[in-house]
């Protein structure tokens, strides 16, 4: 019998505060709207995210100077480094292709235990059956494993698991290896658990479903009954 519930959407409404233009700043959003700071050029925003697992910030947004250039993958690794975080790469940093495989995750080191909302995990639960119906094969769902090294990566509690990011919220069409940083934009990293990131933005692999412009904020509903 075929799937075809609606899963609750998520607004991703980003809210984060400047107080300088530095290197490593928290930033702030000015009054013309969520994704335009008034920065410094050579500046961007960028962040990592854990939400979907009640996890909130890897990395909280952050303010930070990119050399001219520079691709999202290169100053990802960058950043990273710069904070202590491990970040496992498919590829070389300046290569085309390259993704982001795994990063380090404080939280995941310290032994927490993801909590995912229960109507996502419904979803996780019943992609497989769905899947076997109507695309002819069962890809799998919520595995509940990590692989105990402290750095969170791609297939890791769910089959469909991985990093993803967006640009001012919008996903773009190429890896982060192709994706050239530009001035007063905000780049977030955000683990998914769910339709190679569906749960995160519109993109639309699973089940039919549209999550597009409906969504509960991730910085904000922190999954814990909100």
């Amino acid at each position: 019998m075929k799937l075809c519930k609606k899963l609750f959407s998520f607004i991703l409404v980003l809210s984060i505060m400047l107080s300088s233009v530095s290197a490593f700043a928290a930033p702030n959003a000015n009054e013309s709207g969520i994704n335009e700071y008034n920065l410094a050029p050579g500046t961007t925003v960028i962040c990592v995210e854990a939400f979907v697992l009640g996890w909130g910030y890897v990395l909280e947004p952050t303010v930070v100077a990119y050399n001219p250039g520079e691709t999202l993958a290169q100053l990802t690794a960058r950043v990273l480094a710069a904070n202590s975080l491990a970040c496992v790469m498919n590829g070389a940093a300046d290569d085309d292709a390259s993704y982001i495989q795994g990063i380090g995750c404080p939280q995941l080191a310290a032994g927490a235990s993801p909590s995912v909302p229960a109507y996502l995990m419904t979803e996780l639960e019943a992609y497989p059956d769905w899947a076997e119906e109507n695309l002819g094969y069962q890809p799998g769902g919520w595995n509940g494993t990590e692989n105990g090294d402290g750095i969170l990566s791609e297939f890791e509690y769910s089959d469909l698991g991985g990093w993803m990011y967006v640009e001012n919220d919008v996903s773009l069409p190429v890896g982060a290896g192709a994706a050239t940083v530009t001035d007063n934009k905000v780049y977030r990293w955000m683990y998914t658990v769910y339709g190679y990131g569906m749960d995160q933005t519109d993109l639309y692999y699973c089940r039919g479903l549209e999550l597009a412009r409906h969504r509960i904020p991730f910085l904000y509903c922190r999954f814990a009954g909100d």
